[in-house]
């Protein structure tokens, strides 16, 4: 099940891999030719500040296209794309940046989309927010500006919040379909797909926590008795039906705080935090009449019963493993001694409580 739960983990990674591979192919090109015109029109030709501008266009497509095409995994992308865009934005530091501001608005872009692609909507709104900010601080102290600088910083600083919406939609979308995605894996891998109850990957978690937090608990081992019969008589359909009524059952007469799994085909644990030698079998015995009304299966009323072994923790099991080896070998007890029973785990003395 561990298995089953890390590649249910890879596949929703998958699935946001394929979102991001998206988003840069819609922005390749319109990106490539929006930051070309922009440093046409804002840079003087040739100048340092153009060369330096065009340079930063050939490497962020490059670097998509690398990524797209499969040659550069993600995480290098991502933190290639970041640092070439980081080191063109402290390139401008030593020249007029007040007088180039498109070089801003594409270095700004890359990063907003960075930003939120590598660390969600969160971190990424807050760090797209400190970058525009330190943009503007940058901008005011930069000296004297002329018209068209101030005009297309202007344009720049108004168009900013409203890619920041866009972006953070676009984010919050991809980490809801990936969030969905890992949810419903998760769900798949930790329940029972038939009865809904936890799973035995599940219930060993359960125990777990309950064993670490160092208070007394009973863990009951629930065996149907002849489920064969039923399978073999009135059909695989009729089996499943018990099972997923007995489930019900079952789990509406346990308390808050006491967990019911189901383990295996016609096997259930329950944990039963709090419950001590003396208490526990008032537990059982409410389980085993909770089968007391008939089932009806394939149109025929069925009685079931079932054998139920309790190991307790801490004293005589001392670990997990030391309890769930004494409740089984005190369902087994039941079986062998008639079934339809209750035993507690006690060294040398197993004496079943029979119906």
């Amino acid at each position: 099940m561990t298995t089953m739960l890390e590649q249910a983990r890879q596949g929703a990674a998958v699935q946001v891999l394929d979102l991001k591979k998206r988003v840069y192919r819609v922005l390749l090109v319109p990106g490539a030719v929006l930051g070309t015109v922009m440093i046409q029109f804002g840079t003087p030709v040739q100048s340092l500040v153009w060369w330096l501008s065009m340079l930063g266009e050939v490497v962020w497509s490059l670097l998509i296209w690398a990524f797209l095409s499969g040659r550069l995994r993600l995480r290098p992308f991502e933190w290639s794309l970041f640092a070439s865009a980081g080191l063109i934005f402290l390139g401008l530091l030593g020249l007029d940046v007040s007088g180039n501001v498109p070089m801003f608005v594409v270095t700004a872009q890359v990063l907003y989309i960075w930003t939120f692609l590598s660390f969600g909507t969160r971190l990424g709104m807050q760090a797209t927010a400190a970058f525009f900010a330190a943009s503007l601080l940058v901008y005011a102290l930069g000296g004297p500006v002329s018209a068209s600088s101030t005009r297309l910083f202007t344009l720049f600083s108004l168009a900013t919040p409203i890619y920041l919406v866009c972006l953070y939609a676009f984010a919050a979308v991809l980490e809801s379909q990936a969030g969905a995605g890992l949810a419903a894996v998760t769900e798949l891998a930790y329940r029972d797909a038939l009865t809904g109850l936890p799973n035995r990957l599940n219930f060993r978690e359960h125990l777990g926590a309950s064993l670490a937090s160092g208070q007394p608990l009973a863990l009951l081992f629930i065996d149907l008795d002849n489920f064969k019969a039923v399978n073999d008589g009135l059909g695989h359909q009729a089996g499943d039906q018990l099972l997923c009524e007995l489930a019900l059952r079952w789990q509406s007469r346990l308390p808050p705080g006491e967990v019911l799994a189901r383990i295996s085909g016609d096997e259930f644990a329950v944990i039963c935090p709090g419950l001590s030698a003396q208490t526990v079998p008032a537990r059982a015995a409410q389980l085993l009449a909770a089968l007391e009304e008939p089932f009806t299966l394939a149109g025929q009323p069925y009685r079931a019963s079932a054998s139920i072994g309790i190991g307790l923790y801490p004293d005589p099991a001392r670990s997990a493993e030391e309890l769930l080896r004494h409740a089984d070998e005190a369902m087994y007890t039941v079986k062998a001694s008639g079934k339809n029973g209750v035993q507690v785990y006690v060294p040398g003395r197993m004496q079943v409580r029979l119906r």
